[in-house]
């Protein structure tokens, strides 16, 4: 009776730390402050840097834009928030999608949206080839036809380029949902003297 009590009470103490490292994770878990959802990855720190230029982007009526370096300085790719006009041509994009639950098309259309030049860095020759370039209306008139163009940026870059390009895009989008948590920062505003 004495091992039937033993093991009972082995079972009960290894039970009792599972709760207690469930309770730890629930207390340490990230929520969303807009909607109070569980989130699983920490919120993006930002730089003052980055919120002062976006500040400055908006007193300025300008579209936020955000240079990434990858590959050991290689490759440039400048994304930039989409403007008005911009994000009416991405919805009628996305609207003329055939296959709705088609991710990769809806990327390729945000990418269009965003995308504002890649450029390829040869710093031994001291050279930059541009392999992708376009302004505002340039990227609206690119949203008319997506498949075309992704194919035609496609055939500017290998694979490997083209798939850090998209997944600048996440980085991107990543950096947008931060910039709009500032939002519910007062301590942001206040020290921009807005409030």
């Amino acid at each position: 009776m004495n091992a039937e009590v033993e093991e009972l009470t082995e079972k009960c103490k290894e039970q009792q730390a599972i709760i207690e490292d469930l309770q730890t994770k629930i207390d340490n878990m990230n929520v969303c402050a807009c909607c109070g959802r569980a989130v699983t990855e920490q919120p993006l720190q930002l730089s003052e840097d980055v919120k002062k230029a976006y500040f400055k982007a908006m007193l300025v009526q300008k579209p936020f834009t955000k240079e990434y370096t990858l590959f050991d300085g290689c490759l440039k790719v400048v994304l930039e928030m989409p403007s008005k006009d911009i994000l009416i041509a991405q919805k009628k994009a996305i609207a003329s999608i055939d296959n709705i639950l088609n991710t990769q098309a809806i990327t390729d259309i945000m990418l269009l949206s965003c995308l504002v030049s890649a450029t390829l860095v040869d710093e031994d020759a001291d050279e930059e080839t541009v392999i992708y370039e376009a302004d505002k209306d340039s990227r609206i008139a690119l949203l008319e036809t997506p498949e075309e163009s992704i194919e035609s940026l496609m055939m500017k870059c290998d694979y490997a380029v083209l798939t850090a390009i998209r997944e600048t895009l996440t980085m991107f989008g990543k950096l947008l949902n931060a910039i709009t948590n500032v939002g519910l920062d007062k301590n942001f505003y206040e020290g921009a003297g807005l409030r």
